[in-house]
This record gives structure tokens, sequence and C-alpha cells, in this order.
């Protein structure tokens, strides 16, 4: 799956047809969090967590909803399903103008894309007020080994049985 640093708990939970995602994702972050404490909660539409210093994020993908969990000030995690590889081909242009070099392949694209998206929720930014179409708080440096700009984030990528996965955090406010 991918290889996180200790102390961080990672949790999946399937999403069978007809399922809300949601509440999987939910179910998934209970799970992340229970070895932690704390309590699942939301800012807004961000789940944070009450009752402890860990932070969480929640991705879903087309069959599975994960959670990451730890206890660090920022994390964020988003899954590109292998079946979004003609997706991210057509709007590759508008999300990845500084990664051009690095994102050649289906897999580099959706590590990118990944990557840039962990790293806005990390950062407590969505797609649009973060920039990913225009001009992204987050780069994408490298993947060999996995690097971003700002550099204060740290990356993780990994593969899930049908999709890329990547977890980005914080060690320092």
């Amino acid at each position: 799956m991918i290889a996180l640093p200790a102390g961080f708990q990672l949790a999946e939970v399937p999403i069978a047809p007809g399922e809300d995602r949601h509440a999987c994702g939910r179910r998934a972050a209970a799970l992340a969090l229970s070895p932690l404490g704390g309590t699942l909660a939301y800012d807004g539409s961000r789940p944070i967590v009450a009752g402890t210093t860990a932070a969480i994020s929640i991705t879903h993908g087309r069959t599975r909803a994960l959670a990451v969990a730890a206890r660090v000030p920022r994390l964020g995690i988003d899954l590109v399903d292998d079946a979004d590889h003609e997706r991210l081909a057509r709007i590759a242009s508008r999300f990845l103008a500084p990664e051009h070099a690095i994102a050649i392949s289906a897999a580099t694209r959706a590590a990118c894309f990944a990557a840039k998206e962990a790293g806005l929720k990390a950062l407590g930014l969505g797609l649009y007020d973060g920039g990913m179409f225009d001009d992204c708080a987050v780069s994408v440096i490298s993947l060999e080994p996995p690097r971003l700009a700002p550099g204060e984030l740290a990356l993780v990528l990994g593969r899930v049985v049908d999709g890329t996965l990547a977890v980005v955090y914080t060690t320092r406010q």
C-alpha cells in the first residue's frame, strides 16, 4: 500500500455500489482516529479532530474511502483512481504547468495530481482557492524522491489496488 511514517494511521472502507461515499469516509476516519483518540468534527466542510492534537484527512475513490490521521499540525490525503487517467490527460495542461517535465505518463500525471490535491488539503485550501487550475499554491518538485514546494510539506506516494495515493503533512506549524 503506502509506507507512512511511524504514528500515522491509515484506514480504508470499501464503497459498495449506491452507498454514500461520505458516510464511508466518516467510517474510515473513525477507524484511523481510534488509536489516537479524538472525535471527527468539521470546520465547514474540512474534517478536523476534536479532543486531541491529531489531524485527519479523508479521500474518496470509486470503490474505497480512505482516511489518514496523525499527530502532525497539517495533513492531507488524495486518491486518484486508475479509471481517471483519461480525464487527467484531458485536463493536464490546466493543473500541471510547472510539472510538465515529470508528468509524462498516466502514472506520473496521477501522482502529481494526487500530490497537489493532498498538499492543498494539508494547507487547508481547496482546488479552486488553492489555485489548482491557475497558479497553484503547491508544486511537485520531484516524484523520485517525492518533494513538494513549499518545502515544509512532506510527501509520501503509494499505490492501492486501483489507484495512486498521496499523503502530505507538515511537522511544524
